[in-house]
This record gives structure tokens, C-alpha cells and sequence, in this order.
């Protein structure tokens, strides 16, 4: 139990030993834990890190894989990627990378921010070294509270970033050596079970599957009501999770994120040229059609 996903992807960047002539292969939609973190290790230690882009708008799961597998070379140590990218909503094809990474004997992080509570992920299954993620996101967990997983195998290979009071315990427990912290909110560590249990109630493929209804219905009236908008986020829910990013002619986003805010009590959050919205199970759809009738209203003078 860490105290969210960057504290997890930041672990297992400080932690795995790499050097000069190793390469590091991640997606240039990266969260900043899992992409400038690289940067600043790589340049205290030498190592290459090298960028990928996907097309703009991926029409199938095998043009996703193909830029990141043609990618890796003989000096290349690590695959880091996101499972869903929190700039464009772009889902990536986890398990075929990690298949292919693991055949090359390269590790792979997945950065599980936008999955983890969200949707079934089966880490076995997956096949990643690495899953790192968040409570107080898709879960509906508590703050200051998140995991990292470290595949049995990979756990003597990764050094901890903290060493404190009962050490020795941690060690004897294989990953528990990695949330060795020290203080710590106690309060939330517990919640994780709450939360859980909350979580577990509802059930797992429930929870995935009002997810990508909502997001679906989104992207399908935005498209409706404004022909002219461009989605950063396939239309296509197996190339896509429950964020989604779109823009569209006259649409400011400065303007646009405060109007929603103070006007139509609406959250989202500016990308680039475009908003993101992220709909969850405590959304309706009566919600989302507000959502769409004031984005329609942002371009009325």
C-alpha cells in the first residue's frame, strides 16, 4: 500500500538498477511520474530513455502495439507505459506489450492510474513486473493511499526507495518491503479495506461496464450535438477507458473550465486545446446530457 500511483512509479524508477548503454522505452502521454522521472534519473545515471507516440486516432488495438514492439531494441531494459493515458483516453493493448516485452526479457511498468477501480484487471493475466494506482480516483477510495504491485520474481531485482522502522519485517514479507514509509495515515492505509469491500458490493464488472456506457453516451452526443468536435479518445471502447478528451471549433478551454465550474456545477479538467471529462457510476445520464447541453452553450455568445 503505497500513497498513490506516482509514489508507486516513482519506486520502481528509483529502484531498478540501470546504467550506461540501458534503455528505458515509455509513451510520450505519460503521466509526469512515469515520463520526467525517467528523464531526471536517466540523467543522473546514464541510461537512454526514448519516447513513443501512438497515431492521433488508432483504429485497432494492433497499430498501438506495433509502435511500442518495433521500438525496442537489444539495449532496451524496461517498457513504461499507461494502461489508459489520463491526456487522451487512449487505452493500450496491455497484455500483447507485456507478452512481447516479457519473450525480450524486458520489464514492463504499467502506470494503472485511470484502470485501477475502473475496470477488472487481472495482473497475472496482464503479465506486467509493475502496476502501480490510486485510491482517491476510479476506486472512490481514500487520499494519501494507493498500490504497487511487484511481480514475485521481479521483487529481488527492485531496491526500495525507503528503509525505516521494521525493516527486517518487511524484508521477511517479499513486496511489503516497498511500503516500508515510516509515519504514515493510518486512517486511510485502513479505509483501502472499506473501500474495498464497497467496491467488491457493487462488483467489479458492474462498476466496468457503467463506465464505458457513460462514457460511451458521452462521446456519442458531444459527436451528435457538435459534428465539428475531434476526440482525442477513440470512439471504440476497447481503445479507450472512461476518459474522455475532445475539442472543437470556438470551444476555449480557459473559458470553458470555469464557466462549467461556476455556472453548471460541472468539474473537468483543460487538455491542450480540448476539456476532459471523466464519468464514474455516481453519474446519470440525465447528468451527462448537462454536461452536453452547456458545452453546446459555451459557443452561444
Amino acid at each position: 500500500i503505497t500513497r498513490n500511483t506516482s509514489e508507486g512509479n516513482n519506486v520502481v524508477i528509483n529502484g531498478l538498477t540501470l546504467g550506461s548503454g540501458d534503455e528505458v522505452v515509455i509513451w510520450d502521454q505519460n503521466h509526469p511520474t512515469n515520463n520526467i522521472a525517467w528523464d531526471v534519473r536517466a540523467k543522473r545515471y546514464g541510461y537512454t530513455v526514448k519516447r513513443v507516440a501512438t497515431p492521433v486516432t488508432p483504429t485497432s488495438e494492433t497499430q498501438l502495439a506495433d509502435v511500442f514492439i518495433g521500438s525496442l531494441g537489444p539495449r532496451t531494459r524496461v517498457l513504461s507505459f499507461s494502461h489508459v493515458s489520463n491526456v487522451s483516453g487512449i487505452r493500450l493493448p496491455a497484455k500483447e506489450l507485456c507478452r512481447v516485452a516479457r519473450e525480450r526479457d524486458v520489464l514492463t511498468l504499467i502506470d494503472g492510474a485511470q484502470t485501477f477501480g475502473a475496470e477488472r484487471v487481472d495482473l497475472h493475466d496482464l503479465g506486467c513486473d509493475f502496476y502501480t494506482g490510486s485510491a482517491h480516483k476510479w476506486f472512490v477510495g481514500p487520499k494519501e493511499a494507493g498500490v504497487l504491485y511487484v511481480r514475485n520474481e521481479t521483487i529481488a531485482d527492485l531496491w526500495p526507495s525507503n528503509v525505516g522502522v521494521g525493516w527486517t519485517s518487511a524484508l521477511e514479507n517479499g513486496a511489503r518491503k516497498f511500503d516500508n514509509l515510516g509515519q504514515r495515515d493510518d486512517a486511510a492505509v485502513a479505509a483501502m479495506g472499506t473501500a474495498t469491500t464497497f467496491h467488491n458490493t457493487i462488483g467489479v464488472d458492474r462498476i466496468a461496464d457503467r463506465v464505458r456506457e457513460l462514457a460511451t453516451h458521452l462521446k456519442t452526443r458531444i459527436a451528435e450535438r457538435l459534428p465539428d468536435a475531434t476526440f482525442t479518445t477513440p470512439m471504440a471502447a476497447e481503445l479507450s477507458g472512461g476518459v474522455v478528451v475532445f475539442a472543437a471549433p470556438g470551444l476555449d478551454p480557459a473559458r470553458a473550465f470555469p464557466v462549467l465550474y461556476e455556472k453548471h456545477n460541472i468539474g473537468c479538467a483543460r487538455r491542450g486545446a480540448g476539456l476532459r471529462f471523466c464519468p464514474h457510476i455516481y453519474n446519470t445520464i440525465d447528468e451527462l446530457e448537462r454536461v452536453v447541453e452547456a458545452v453546446v452553450g459555451l459557443g452561444s455568445p
